[in-house]
């Protein structure tokens, strides 16, 4: 059986099932290539970006601080108990806070960037031992 070979563009390069596998095998050739030569190219930073500006730990329900912090900074926490709600609240008033929802408790880890300077305070509510980190970034 002859198919028709009339719909077939004249000026198309590939113009069968192989050749279209070996186009998409070296296309993705040249994307691995060029990846693998930029990271050697543009290697990452070495520094971190950030700087540890203060370490609180605890446990169960505490309160901790004040800490000064520059704009553009971020708190991480660690706890290997049960955390219902970490609030920060700033010099002047400001507070935020990060809280368990209904079938949704604060995992073990985690962060929030944050974005305004001032003197924070941070509460933790909850029970068992917890750790927080507050990260100045590093602006250039």
């Amino acid at each position: 059986m002859n198919a028709d070979q009339s719909y077939l563009d004249p000026h198309a390069r590939i113009r069968t099932a192989t050749g279209y596998v070996v186009a998409c095998s070296l296309l993705f050739l040249f994307v691995v290539v060029v990846t693998v030569l930029s990271v050697f190219a543009m290697p990452a930073s070495s520094e971190s970006g950030h700087i540890l500006v203060a370490e609180f730990t605890g446990t169960d329900d505490g309160e901790v601080g004040p800490v000064q912090i520059e704009d553009q900074w971020e708190f991480r926490w660690e706890h290997s108990g049960h955390l219902k709600r970490i609030t920060w609240t700033r010099d002047d008033g400001e507070q935020d806070m990060f809280l368990e929802m209904p079938g949704k408790p604060i995992r073990g880890h985690g962060g929030v960037n944050y974005e305004e300077c001032g003197e924070y305070r941070f509460k933790v509510e909850g029970t068992g031992p917890w750790k927080i980190q507050v990260y100045q970034f590093v602006v250039e």
